[in-house]
């Protein structure tokens, strides 16, 4: 009886082991059919219809009305491991002066107006096309194929040169959100911003609004002046 009780146990275990595997996604790379198809989901489009009113009610626009656009320099970058003929370092503390600031024209929530380039103060018909980018344009879709998932891709680098500021009612900034679109990436101030999965044109869309609103530098070539 023991052994019977025990040949059932081990039956029972290797179908769900079988069935498991089964259902295991595949793992291989896509023919050009397939690629063709995830290319094609990934494609953007007016996926969402939430109304004005709707956006304006997810974070950070719900709590802040004063919404910025700016350009600045990407962050330098300075070798730490040059060194001159007599083999002393070619760049030291005393060479160069530290910028306490970086890059970014925000610190500890401080706006530093010095370190932007350009700023727009939006209006609000502009900010409600901006949540119409940010909220409403999506993916067709997200579905897998043939075991195949699509997923965001950017580029390594990472030089941003925009960002989206959020002012409070004492001039400070608490919330932002940061664009590289040579590399296609992005960064947030905290996780309570929530963006959607942006399909392959999105960032084009983005940075055509901020030329739009008048930003002119949003690539290495372009030149604001």
């Amino acid at each position: 009886m023991k052994i019977l009780i025990l040949s059932i146990i081990l039956s029972i275990c290797g179908t769900i082991t079988i069935a498991q595997t089964k259902n295991k996604a595949k793992i291989y790379p896509p023919t050009e059919e397939e690629g063709d198809v995830l290319e094609k989901r990934w494609d953007c489009m007016l996926r969402n219809t939430y109304s004005v009113s709707d956006r304006l009610k997810i974070f950070p626009f719900s709590k802040y009305k004063k919404v910025v656009l700016v350009s600045f320099e990407p962050q330098e970058i300075i070798p730490d491991d040059l060194v001159d003929v007599n083999g002393s370092p070619a760049l030291s503390p005393q060479n160069y002066l530290k910028d306490s600031i970086g890059y970014f024209p925000v610190k500890n929530k401080r706006f530093y107006k010095i370190k932007a380039l350009e700023t727009k103060v939006l209006s609000k018909k502009e900010i409600e096309k901006l949540t119409n980018i940010l909220y409403n344009i999506g993916v067709k879709s997200n579905k897998s194929y043939h075991g195949l998932k699509n997923f965001e891709m950017g580029a390594n680098c990472y030089e941003p040169r925009n960002a989206i500021l959020f002012f409070d009612k004492k001039g400070n900034v608490p919330e932002y959100i940061e664009f590289c679109f040579e590399c296609r990436r992005r960064k947030v101030s905290s996780e309570k911003i929530k963006l959607n999965v942006f399909c392959h044109q999105k960032y084009d869309i983005l940075k055509t609004f901020f030329k739009s609103t008048g930003i002119k530098y949003v690539e290495e070539n372009n030149n604001f002046n």
